[in-house]
Formats: C-alpha cells, sequence, structure tokens
C-alpha cells in the first residue's frame, strides 16, 4: 500500500505545471541558472532515474530536504505533526461523543421524532463541505460574536514564549507546563475549539449513521429477541448487548477517520491558519515542492498502515471471537 501511494504521488506531482525550480525563481532569469538550479535539485535526470532515487532514499529513512529553505523534510514534519495530532484527537472525542450519542438515542425512540431527526442530521452534516462547515463557524463564533479566535493555534506573543523554551517538545500542553505557564493552556483551547468542532460535528455525521445502522441490525437478531421475551427494558438491551456488539464496526470507523486526521486535515487547517501537516502538504503543493509533498505522504502512509494493524489487534480484545 505504502509503495503504490508513493508512486501514485510521484507520478503526480511531476504531471502538475511547473517544478519547483520555476515557481522560486520565476521565469526572468538566466537559463543557466536554472539549469544550475534542477541540476542541485536532480530534476535535470530522466524521470525512472528520479523515481529508483527517491524510493531508495525513502527505504533508507531519507526523505529528502526542501527546495527553498534546504531543510530536511523530517524536521519540518517533527514540528507540524503534533499540531495535527492535538486537532485529530480533539476532533475524534466530539465525532465519537456526538455521532454515538445520537446514533444510539435514534434506535431506542426508533417509533418517534428523534429517529428521523438522527438520519436527517447524518445526511445534512455529511453533505456539508467540511471548509464551509468551517467558514460559517468562523463567521458566527468568531467574527460575528467573538468568542473564539479565527485562527492559529495560539496568540502571536504565546507562540514566541513557546519557541524560545529550552526544550520543546511542539505539543503546546506540554510545553506550557515545561515553561510553568498554564495560561498558554487556555489560549491553545480558546483556538483549538473552532477547528475541532468543525472536523468534530463533521466526522459526526458519519459515526452516528454507523452506531445507528449497526444497532438496528443487532437488535432485529435472536438473541435480542430472546431477551426481550425474559422481559428485560429495552434501556437494558441496548446498553448491555446492543452498543458493546456495535463496538466492532465503530472501532473500524474510529480508526480510519483517526488515521485519515492524522494524515492532515488540509481543508480545515489550510481555513484556521492551523500549523499541522495538512497545511504544509498545501505549502508544498502551491511551490511545487515535490521533496516536502512526497515527504508528508510518507508519513501519511505509514500511519495509515499502523493505524490499520493497531485497529486489527483491538479487534481481538473487542471480539472474543477474533483470534489471530
Amino acid at each position: 500500500m505504502i509503495f503504490i501511494l508513493l508512486t501514485i504521488v510521484f507520478i503526480v506531482m511531476r504531471a502538475l505545471p511547473g517544478d519547483p525550480v520555476s515557481m522560486l525563481e520565476g521565469k526572468d532569469i538566466p537559463e543557466e541558472v536554472l539549469a544550475r538550479r534542477r541540476a542541485e535539485l536532480g530534476l535535470d535526470k530522466p524521470l525512472y532515474i528520479q523515481y529508483i532515487s527517491y524510493i531508495s532514499s525513502v527505504l533508507r529513512g531519507d526523505l529528502g530536504v526542501t527546495a527553498l529553505e534546504k531543510v530536511p523534510v523530517a524536521q519540518y514534519i517533527a514540528m507540524r505533526l503534533p499540531a495535527t495530532v492535538e486537532l485529530a484527537i480533539s476532533s475524534s472525542i466530539i465525532a465519537i461523543l456526538i455521532g454515538v450519542f445520537l446514533g444510539v438515542v435514534a434506535s431506542f425512540f426508533k417509533q418517534k421524532y428523534l429517529m428521523p431527526l438522527a438520519r436527517i442530521y447524518s445526511s445534512i452534516v455529511f453533505s456539508i463541505p467540511v471548509f464551509y462547515l468551517g467558514l460559517l463557524f468562523q463567521a458566527s463564533l468568531g467574527v460575528g460574536i467573538g468568542l473564539f479566535p479565527t485562527g492559529g493555534r495560539v496568540s502571536p506573543l504565546n507562540d514566541i514564549v513557546l519557541s524560545e523554551a529550552p526544550v520543546r517538545t511542539n505539543f503546546v500542553i506540554i510545553d506550557s507546563l515545561l515553561v510553568g505557564r498554564p495560561d498558554i493552556i487556555l489560549d491553545f483551547l480558546s483556538h483549538i475549539i473552532l477547528p475541532s468542532l468543525t472536523l468534530g460535528i463533521y466526522l459526526s455525521s458519519i459515526f452516528a449513521r454507523v452506531t445507528y445502522l449497526s444497532l438496528q441490525e443487532i437488535l432485529s437478531q435472536e438473541f435480542v429477541v430472546a431477551a426481550r421475551s425474559r422481559g428485560l427494558l429495552d434501556s437494558i438491551i441496548i446498553w448491555r448487548y446492543g452498543v458493546r456488539n456495535v463496538l466492532i464496526p465503530l472501532t473500524t470507523m474510529a480508526g480510519l477517520q483517526i488515521a485519515a486526521l492524522l494524515g492532515g486535515a488540509v481543508l480545515t487547517e489550510t481555513v484556521f491558519s492551523w500549523p499541522g501537516i495538512g497545511s504544509l502538504v498545501y505549502e508544498g503543493i502551491l511551490k511545487r515542492d515535490y521533496a516536502l509533498v512526497q515527504g508528508v505522504v510518507t508519513i501519511y502512509a505509514f500511519i495509515v498502515a499502523v493505524t490499520n494493524l493497531l485497529v486489527d489487534i483491538i479487534y481481538a480484545y473487542v471480539d472474543p471471537r477474533v483470534r489471530f
């Protein structure tokens, strides 16, 4: 999977018009200067040579350097990945809480108005483009009411304080505690609310639909009918039999969505100027920085593969019928 993904990214990046040299230096410069810069980046070699060099570098753990700053791509990713992890965790918590709650409530009151309400919620929210949902939150809760900041990870002054810390993990909460400034945590929480709500509410529609449909399938099986015949309350049946069995599809969905979030929510991070690897990919595409985009995709592919492996392992603990 990783090999195929890297190959596709290699081809697509070189199919785009322009290259790092033309994007960085423009076209009004001597041709010999362009040729020298392309030679420095290895762009003068045939594509198959570039591809072999790229794959061999990845196998050695070398993600290359950026075209403009000459900074190792791995260093860039290490700086930006913690921001994406923070956003992914907070968004996943919101998505799971809202989605599972709506799915369970819709199953419990399936004959009343809450069932179609939950299904309508899933359909409407899932159909809204995530960047447009982010803009709505910015316009209403940010600019309109002024409750939350509309962009960034922390305020500029606090960012300077964290950047001057002697030891930095790039996780705001940890770094704030290391420098003895717990007040920065509150500033960070106010900044992360809007992007987390945007991604969390968008993904909650998926969790709500999966929870509802899975519960409907489970509650129609014979062991649930037998439980009802013994006089058990619907609430006990749903929580003891339904929710425990629905953990299997929910685990699959949670693993896939968390992997996607860790890979970088490009649109959300761009809208809210969130300094994660999603916005890093966007910057790399604009600059046609092959090494930067390919390096981020390499890490993304690795994250997805590891997450899928962890989900498979969790299956054995969630479902006693699964054995490896």
